[in-house]
């Protein structure tokens, strides 16, 4: 993951040396555009990938917490918001695995079933 203090100070770095360089705003306003856009796409790949390292581990478990990723210990309320944001990201119609989205499905069915709530 990127992290955030060396994200803000590079930024501000940035925005020094343009504007020295007698840039016009506008110009480098869109630099940081470029920037800020880059190391968003990069938070969003190291967030994939740790989802992929948690599925993986999941996968070989194969228990319905562990492919849902949450504890045996968590409320319902918490389980349902790691269920919906997990199918969110992994919906096939969104480009993601549809094997995975099914695991989640199926994981989040058995502890459904397993604490009896809808």
């Amino acid at each position: 993951m990127v992290k955030k203090q060396y994200d803000v100070t590079r930024i501000l770095k940035n925005i020094d040396s343009i504007l020295n360089r007698g840039t016009s705003f506008l110009t480098a306003a869109q630099s940081l555009t470029v920037i800020v856009s880059g190391m968003i796409e990069a938070n969003r790949v190291a967030n994939q990938q740790a989802w992929a390292n948690i599925e993986e581990e999941a996968i070989v478990e194969n228990t319905p917490y562990k492919i849902l990723g949450v504890f045996e210990t968590s409320s319902e309320e918490e389980i349902k918001a790691v269920y919906r944001a997990r199918v969110k990201f992994h919906h096939p119609d969104k480009g993601g695995d549809p094997e995975i989205f099914e695991m989640i499905q199926a994981a989040y069915n058995e502890i459904k079933k397993e604490r009896g709530f809808k």
